[in-house]
């Protein structure tokens, strides 16, 4: 039969599991700010104004530590890194081959 957890071994496995999760979060936004320093020019979103004017957000507008952690969201930066990754794989000349066995 399985031990029950106390308050302090609840409490550090609780803490050690935030501390895991923070960790992944700052390596989601430096993935983010790395692909938008190597591909400045993907296109991220396109915005129409009140006036009728379209803007093109493109990674280089983003390309900043404090926006991307306090303005992004967690699934907002994962989109995004997955936006600038398929724009990087579509513009490469070659195509990885599969070996069927």
């Amino acid at each position: 039969m399985a031990k029950r957890k106390n308050f302090k071994e609840l409490k550090s496995e609780y803490y050690g599991l935030l501390n895991d999760v923070q960790a992944l979060e700052n390596r989601i936004s430096q993935r983010l700010l790395d692909l938008c320093k190597q591909n400045p020019d993907v296109l991220i979103k396109t915005i129409t104004l009140d006036s009728g004017e379209v803007v093109n957000i493109t990674s280089s507008r983003i390309c900043d530590p404090d926006y991307i952690k306090k303005c992004l969201n967690t699934d907002l930066r994962l989109l995004y890194i997955e936006l600038i990754e398929k724009s990087v794989e579509a513009k490469q000349p070659f195509v990885q081959t599969t070996i069927k066995l």
